[in-house]
C-alpha cells in the first residue's frame, strides 16, 4: 500500500517494517511524533535469515533495525514513509496486520 492514510483514529492503520530492507538509519524513529517505532538489535536467528547484503549493511550501522513498538498509537501520518530511504515501511489496515 505504501501511502499515508490520513487517519484521525489511532490504531486503525498499523505500520509494518520489512526487516529485509531496513538498515536501521533511525530516520523513521526520530520523525514519528507518536513514538510508534524504535531501534532494536537484530536477534541472531533473524539476522541469519536476512539477505547477505542486508546483513553486511547492518554490520556497518551497528546491527539495529526499526521495529514497531506501539502500533496502537499510529495515526498513519506518513512521516516515517517519507524519510525511509530503503522503502522498508508500509501501512496496513489493523485487521490485515493483526489477523483480527
Amino acid at each position: 500500500m505504501n501511502r499515508a492514510f490520513d487517519c484521525d483514529d489511532a490504531g486503525m492503520v498499523w505500520p509494518l517494517v520489512d526487516s529485509e530492507r531496513c538498515l536501521g538509519d533511525a530516520g523513521c524513529v526520530s520523525v514519528c511524533p507518536y513514538d510508534v517505532l524504535a531501534l532494536q538489535p537484530v536477534d541472531a536467528a533473524s539476522h541469519d535469515d536476512l539477505p547477505e547484503s542486508t546483513r553486511f549493511l547492518l554490520s556497518l550501522s551497528g546491527g539495529l533495525q526499526a521495529v514497531v513498538v506501539a502500533p496502537e498509537r499510529c495515526r498513519a501520518c506518513g512521516l516515517c514513509l517519507a524519510v525511509c530511504s530503503q522503502d522498508a515501511i508500509d501501512f496496513h489496515g489493523r485487521n490485515e496486520s493483526d489477523g483480527g
